[in-house]
């Protein structure tokens, strides 16, 4: 009987440790930002993430997010899900080694606001060179 309860408790013990970690990953999306520039490729894009008009912002918690450095256009982070305002100029290199100031701006208020629920999620958005 001793041995019996054992086992049982040991199951539920796992069951509960293997469900409560499942829980806690649903609950992050890794996202995918693409950016585009038109007929222009990009090597890479630099955000200066100290700037306060560079934001990558959970409006359910107001977390902010750091830019990694975009390569070949796209670059990824792992957010916890909800809706999501960005914004960001930054310093592009072309393929020739020229550097363009550039600015992503699509999704900077409220009313241009993004939700990400899935487990990942691709955002695609145009960039402005200035």
């Amino acid at each position: 009987m001793r041995k019996s309860v054992f086992v049982l408790a040991v199951i539920v013990v796992s069951a509960c440790l293997v469900s409560c970690g499942k829980a806690s990953e649903d609950i992050y999306s890794v996202v995918t930002l693409r950016a585009s520039a038109g007929d222009v490729s990009l090597v890479a894009i630099k955000v200066d993430n100290a700037l306060e008009g560079n934001f990558f912002r959970n409006l359910n918690t107001g977390e902010e997010y750091e830019y990694p450095l975009f390569t070949n256009g796209s670059c990824t982070l792992r957010v916890l899900k909800g809706v999501y305002v960005f914004a960001f100029d930054g310093s592009a290199t072309l393929p020739d080694g020229t550097i363009r100031r550039v600015r992503g701006y699509a999704h900077r208020s409220p009313n241009d606001s993004v939700n990400i629920l899935g487990n990942e999620t691709t955002l695609e958005f145009d960039l402005l060179l200035l």
